[in-house]
């Protein structure tokens, strides 16, 4: 049966510790460096407070960010829609993966297993797809110097 390798494969006892600290120092330090470029900016274009119409704000969320819909008018659109979806299903994969193997199992049974595992399947072919449409628009589009 396959296994997952965990912690790039190194065995030592020291292995998971020195891992989750490095992660974790690495984590801080993006979150610092998030928060300090973050709150200039916040502080540059604060606009006015807009609290009116929440229930249309959060459609318009659903709508824009997780449909897509703006980008979906372009071919080009429909390559950014098949990265961003297979992505977002590559990070709850991983999410799941990580919480199956390091705090309790749950992902138990072929039937669980051939699933998930075609579940996954499908948006890297998406992912591979939305690629190559990435790859080959330059060949296909138009240059305005010669």
């Amino acid at each position: 049966m396959p296994e997952r390798v965990d912690f790039w494969g190194i065995t030592a006892p020291w292995a998971p510790a020195a891992i989750y600290t490095f992660l974790g120092l690495a984590s801080l330090i993006f979150v610092i460096r998030f928060v300090l470029v973050a709150s200039k900016w916040w502080r540059i274009g604060r606009p006015l407070p807009r609290w009116d119409c929440p229930l249309v704000r959060f459609g318009r969320v659903l709508r824009y960010y997780l449909a897509q819909s703006k980008v979906l008018s372009q071919l080009s659109g429909l390559m950014h829609v098949f990265t961003f979806w297979s992505m977002l299903v590559f990070f709850l994969g991983t999410v799941l993966a990580t919480i199956h193997s390091h705090f309790f199992k749950f992902l138990i049974g072929n039937d669980v297993f051939c699933f998930i595992s075609w579940c996954w399947t499908y948006p890297s072919r998406f992912f591979l797809v939305g690629i190559g449409m990435a790859a080959s628009s330059p060949l296909h589009s138009k240059t305005t110097n010669g």
